[in-house]
């Protein structure tokens, strides 16, 4: 019986370290797949977005009874990174430079003066994609808040530079291969200006619009 029984069990023995190396393989088969999937996936929906572009600011910064301050029209240099899910629904941030002037002008006296300013943007704000992602052209919807910077010697004796704002803009992007995409888009930041330059200020609506292009890269390199 015990001549029996040895190799019985050798046998079973045998036959589990065999189950259990198999289960082993497939286990790391399926993280390897799930980590390369969960790579791709990621890869598709991650994309950054170097821009340039025209700031358009549509009324004077600052109006105090004989005081003008305005803000010039200016060149854009920006950034932006985003985050798609699923086929419609993502996520992005920006920020944007725009180098420029300022004039000032005393109405009493008929005496103005430019000098140099420029104004930092920035938002975050989610996406609508109005087409699935399987399309090469994609007209996406976005609105979120933003916040508006001022800066330079136009500025230097002036308190209440930064304001929160609205954001709303639309982007067309037009994927040309599976690792770069052209774009253009237009934001309209809605805020109130709170410039106190030594008296107070009465909290002027802005209304300034960016139009931007630029390409979009995704991070990983696969399509986006």
């Amino acid at each position: 019986m015990s001549g029996v029984a040895v190799p019985t069990l050798a046998r079973e023995m045998s036959m589990r370290r065999t189950s259990l190396t198999c289960s082993r393989s497939h286990i790391s088969v399926l993280c390897l797949a799930l980590c390369l999937s969960s790579s791709k996936l990621l890869a598709q929906k991650v994309f950054l977005s170097p821009n340039l572009g025209l700031y358009i600011p549509t009324d004077v910064t600052f109006k105090d009874n004989n005081l003008r301050i305005k803000q010039k029209v200016g060149v854009t240099m920006g950034l932006a990174l985003g985050v798609r899910f699923g086929e419609r629904l993502g996520i992005s941030t920006g920020v944007k430079y725009i180098p420029s002037n300022v004039t000032i002008a005393n109405q009493a006296n008929g005496v103005s003066a430019t000098e140099n300013a420029h104004v930092f943007t920035a938002n975050t704000a989610m996406n609508f994609w109005i087409f699935p992602r399987r399309h090469k052209l994609a007209w996406v919807l976005r609105a979120g808040v933003g916040l508006v910077a001022r800066g330079g010697t136009a500025y230097n004796n002036v308190q209440g530079r930064t304001d929160l704002a609205g954001v709303a803009g639309a982007t067309i992007r037009l994927r040309l291969n599976r690792f770069l995409a052209f774009e253009g888009g237009v934001e309209d930041y809605l805020y109130r200006a709170n410039l106190n330059p030594g008296r107070i200020s009465n909290g002027r609506f802005q209304q300034d619009i960016h139009f931007s292009f630029g390409i979009g890269i995704p991070i990983l390199g696969l399509t986006m």
